[in-house]
């Protein structure tokens, strides 16, 4: 129910991710420069859905801003295990 309710991984699988695919789409578009609004007109989104897409990956990981979710998602690319402020 959880996973159909918001597609989180973690609750399908047990697994230990905690974010959803359309979050880790998000942090990838974050990470490649572009704004929330430029995020929202490629997702099909509204600039409000973002916002909260990108805080509550900020709050997930324990991160400060939208440069430290480009850099965790940069470590996580490069095999280096991303740490969350915390």
């Amino acid at each position: 129910m959880d996973y159909a309710r918001d597609g989180r991984r973690e609750a399908a699988s047990g697994g230990h991710d905690p974010l959803s695919a359309r979050e880790r789409e998000v942090i990838a578009l974050v990470a490649a420069g572009l704004t929330n609004r430029q995020i929202a007109a490629r997702l099909y989104l509204s600039v409000r859905t973002v916002e909260t897409h990108v805080r509550n990956i900020r709050n997930t990981l324990g991160l400060r801003s939208r440069a430290h979710v480009a850099a965790w998602s940069v470590r996580r690319a490069q095999g280096v295990e991303p740490k969350s402020s915390g």
